[in-house]
């Protein structure tokens, strides 16, 4: 992750792993990281504004306070990093180029409280290698889904007796396009 820096705001992307198959999901992160003493002060809330990627669908996760926020150390400073995050599904082989994403943010001057300062940076370009999937060993039921996932399954047991209804339930957990996953 290479961060770029302009005063008391760093800004980083990444994209992981970068060599994958037609249809394995390439996580993809855009982090701010804001300095914490002396914390900038700013006037609008950051804008971050993703690539626009071609020949990928793109699943942009929800941002949420409890992963998506982190106290984090670096050269013994303390940052506060707020975490963007989507998955990609490359749709064909070849090379995806993910251009830079961008950050907008605009600072109140601390020497006039009347002035500001817009700032726009851009995280590196991304470069992910995408492989054809292979066709041998490929199951007769394939059905396009690439990933790692988990299928759990539980029934409720409290009181059961012969022709009464329970509840049967079953969890896919995993890193994958799960929209491809034929239902159990």
């Amino acid at each position: 992750m290479l961060f770029t820096q302009v005063g008391s705001v760093q800004f980083a992307v990444s994209a992981s792993p970068d060599t994958v198959y037609v249809g394995q999901q390439v996580s993809y992160e855009a982090s701010l990281s804001v300095r914490e003493l002396p914390r900038p002060r700013f006037l609008t809330p950051p804008v971050y504004t993703p690539s626009d990627i071609q020949g990928v669908e793109v699943y942009t996760f929800p941002f949420d306070s409890a992963r998506s926020i982190r106290r984090v150390t670096m050269d013994s400073v303390r940052f506060t990093r707020y975490t963007y995050r989507s998955a990609i599904f490359p749709l064909t082989s070849g090379v995806v180029f993910i251009p830079p994403a961008t950050l907008t943010y605009t600072l109140l001057d601390e020497a006039d409280p009347y002035a500001s300062r817009s700032t726009t940076v851009h995280g590196a370009s991304q470069r992910v290698v995408v492989l054809p999937l292979p066709m041998q060993e490929r199951p007769a039921d394939f059905s396009g889904a690439v990933g790692q996932f988990t299928i759990t399954a539980a029934a409720d047991s409290q009181g059961l007796r012969t022709g009464n209804a329970f509840d049967f339930r079953v969890t896919v957990t995993g890193a994958g396009d799960i929209a491809l996953l034929q239902p159990p």
